[in-house]
């Protein structure tokens, strides 16, 4: 909800002072006006308002930028918070400021993010009202933005107080109506000549009747030698074509908005912001128009430098093999490169705008919603995801580095994505190989570790059987028929012992002519028994290697639960020891080691 603002202590005399100034729904005035568009341009703002705070009001004796509006109510001013205090009032973003939040002036058609006002104090002290600047952007003002305000506030204030001034004169003494115009001039001389800004007054016969001192040093001369004559009778160069087909149309009545650069008779060149504001009598015939300029050169270079730097990055950001964006505040994207749209098969107009939630869906997006969060918090964060539905399975190396304006306001994150499936890919089929065992494509010892890991994290190893195999008269195979036979027959009981267990146990080769199995969820011995006895009957049956008919056997040694203190050495001794004794006992046999009780202290 919105925050109203505390009245001052002194409100019955602040509001006595303010309606003693006569100026309340007065007509606008040029010096005014000039002063809320300078200090909009001076603090690069959008809007600048002279705001006087009545006792349900603020009113604009003054407003730039900021359409047709007049007044608000007072309890949505802003300035009815800056005049509480002397000093100048700063609301960098008013979305995150709990007084402004869910002011209508934010959340409505105006989009006012950023305030800044200077109290217009009179010289008892009473703060009538404001000079202050708002944009439609988050900022923080300059200190040398924030003392030119203040002092932009202290002219205001002067005005003001000289207009009341001159109005008690020209009640007073009609005689002196004159006297008090040429002070009134002599006033607005004063203030605009301490302006950097050139101000104006041209006639419609196109010469000036008022320049001030930045108007007159442009032509080398002072103001009295610049009044009645016109800009082409001062500018030793050829008239620009361009700026006077913009004058034509100000002298017709429309209001004129445009950048030029000045030629200088040393043969330099200023970039001059200026504005022509058509001036109407009572019967709307246009009198002439008033000007002013800006000295932009600076911000110019600088825009200049900016847009070689933007576009020096643009390329670089289309020439790596990464995929890139910008994300603003508000988590929408505000710059994709190519790699990017095409990661996600849209075009880039499809893409800006929108918050990543649109853009990916749900489900993608829930995973690096925590990572989002942490980024706009202000941590650099680097993480890896895998997207199954995306051709096959891809996976990106994402990194989310934060962006702060020069204050240290967060101002949103650049995200880098680096697709890393084939090095997956290469990774998972290295690490294959380093766990299988290469004849028979079952695991080796060191992929039975890594099985044997996961059971122990996530499985009841109480319920974990072991079957160690050794195959009976296979080395007289080797000596009669060759290696190369015998591998075939290593092969064919390899394809047996994996018909006879589920996906979820592990067959494994331990060595020349010794296997093992692990059976998952084995609830007594007999289980056991039962793959053992299957495994010795499919030992006992011919293997077919090409033409040769070939019987061999197999002896079997079993253990019943992995110990976790003991771990899988003491389930292996206990299987070992169970296979010689089957081999031993004359082969071709079961031998079954007792279950594993509770952890026994000794041998």
């Amino acid at each position: 909800m919105t925050v109203p603002a505390a009245f001052p202590d002194n409100e019955e005399q602040r509001l006595q002072r303010l309606h003693a100034l006569l100026v309340l729904d007065s007509e606008p005035e040029p010096l005014f006006d000039t002063l809320a568009r300078t200090a909009a341009e001076f603090c690069g703002t959008s809007a600048g308002l002279v705001s006087l705070v009545d006792a349900e009001r603020q009113w604009f004796k003054a407003n730039y930028g900021l359409g047709d509006a007049r007044e608000t109510p007072r309890d949505v001013a802003f300035c009815a918070h800056a005049i509480l205090d002397d000093a100048v009032m700063q609301v960098p973003d008013a979305r995150n400021d709990p007084r402004f939040a869910d002011n209508p002036l934010v959340t409505g058609d105006l989009n006012i993010r950023f305030y800044a006002g200077a109290p217009l104090a009179l010289p008892d002290g009473d703060r009538v009202g404001t000079l202050c600047v708002l944009d439609v952007h988050a900022k923080q003002l300059t200190p040398e933005q924030s003392r030119m305000l203040e002092q932009l506030s202290r002219i205001a204030v002067q005005a003001l107080v000289m207009r009341r001034e001159l109005l008690d004169r020209a009640l007073a003494v009609r005689g002196r109506y004159e006297q008090a115009l040429a002070e009134r001039e002599d006033f607005l001389r004063l203030i605009t000549d301490s302006l950097p800004v050139r101000i104006g007054y041209i006639d419609n016969q196109r010469r000036y009747q008022f320049v001030n001192r930045a108007q007159a040093e442009r032509f080398d001369l002072p103001p009295g030698a610049v009044v009645g004559q016109s800009p082409s009778m001062l500018v030793k160069r050829a008239p620009d074509p361009a700026v006077g087909a913009r004058v034509d149309a100000a002298l017709a009545g429309q209001p004129q908005r445009f950048e030029f650069d000045d030629g200088q008779d040393d043969g330099g060149v200023r970039r001059i912001d200026c504005q022509l504001i058509p001036h109407r009598g009572a019967d709307g015939r246009v009198l002439g128009m008033f000007t002013t300029g800006v000295d932009i050169t600076a911000r110019a270079e600088t825009e200049r430098a900016l847009l070689r730097q933007t576009a020096t990055l643009r390329s670089v950001a289309e020439l790596i093999p990464a995929i890139v964006a910008v994300l603003d505040a508000d988590g929408r994207y505000r710059f994709v490169n190519g790699a990017f749209e095409r990661w996600h098969g849209r075009q880039r107009a499809q893409i800006i705008g929108h918050t990543m939630h649109e853009l990916l869906g749900q489900p993608e997006f829930d995973p690096v919603r925590p990572w989002i969060a942490r980024a706009l918090a202000g941590e650099s964060v680097s993480f890896e995801l895998h997207f199954p539905e995306r051709d096959h399975g891809q996976h990106l190396a994402i990194s989310y580095i934060p962006l702060r304006l020069d204050s240290g306001a967060l101002d949103g994150f650049v995200a880098v994505g680096q697709d890393i499936t084939q090095h997956r890919q290469e990774a998972r089929r290295l690490l294959n190989l380093s766990q299988r065992d290469a004849l028979t494509g079952l695991l080796n010892r060191a992929g039975l570790q890594d099985w044997l890991a996961f059971q122990q994290a996530h499985g009841d190893t109480a319920q974990l059987g072991l079957l160690c195999i050794d195959l009976d008269r296979f080395k007289p195979v080797n000596d009669q028929h060759g290696h190369p036979v015998g591998d075939q027959l290593l092969q064919r009981f390899a394809e047996r012992l994996r018909g006879l267990v589920r996906p979820t146990d592990a067959v494994v080769r331990m060595g020349g002519d010794e296997f093992a199995v692990l059976l998952v969820g084995v609830r007594d011995a007999d289980a056991l028994r039962v793959v053992a006895d299957k495994i010795l009957h499919a030992a006992h049956q011919p293997f077919q290697v090409g033409a040769l008919a070939l019987h061999i056997g197999a002896s079997v040694g079993t253990a019943l639960g992995l110990d976790p203190e003991r771990g899988w050495s003491d389930l292996l001794h206990r299987a070992d020891t169970m296979l010689y004794r089957a081999k031993s006992e004359g082969r071709g046999r079961v031998a079954m080691a007792q279950a594993a009780g509770p952890a026994q202290r000794g041998p």
